[in-house]
């Protein structure tokens, strides 16, 4: 059997918005959280970071924010380990622009990836609907 290579998430910045959807509509279901929306300035850092963990970094990236989140928006400071990487320690403290209403994802149980990808400046949306496809470990 031949392995199958996979590129590292920093080689991949298209996948990036459709991962925190699948991520952020994962924890919102375990945590009992309505967490609605990631702003532009949030998801540019998330496409900044060279993600050196990977996909896993980065969910565990997308679990913090959700329980340190007050409100039902994830902004730039919910990530301040990701900030500092990327700015230096004092970008960890600014706030993110007002995110941009979005259509929604991918219909129940559609293929994760045939959801479109969003360009990080757009920021990202999950509507009121059924919950997304959960990715298994």
């Amino acid at each position: 059997m031949n392995p199958i290579a996979v590129p590292p998430l920093r080689e991949r910045p298209e996948d990036l918005s459709g991962l925190v959807r699948q991520f952020l509509a994962r924890f919102n279901a375990e945590e009992g959280t309505r967490i609605r929306r990631v702003s532009a300035g949030a998801l540019a850092l998330l496409g900044w970071y060279s993600w050196p963990g990977n996909i896993r970094q980065l969910e565990n990236a997308i679990f913090r924010a959700v329980l340190l989140a007050e409100m039902d928006e994830i902004g730039v400071g919910e990530f301040p380990q990701i900030a500092a990487g990327v700015c230096g320690p004092s970008a960890a403290g600014h706030s993110a622009p007002a995110p941009v209403a979005l259509p929604s994802a991918a219909a129940p149980g559609a293929d994760p990836a045939s959801t479109p990808s969003l360009p990080p400046a757009a920021g990202l949306v999950l509507d009121d609907g059924p919950p997304l496809a959960t990715l298994t470990r």
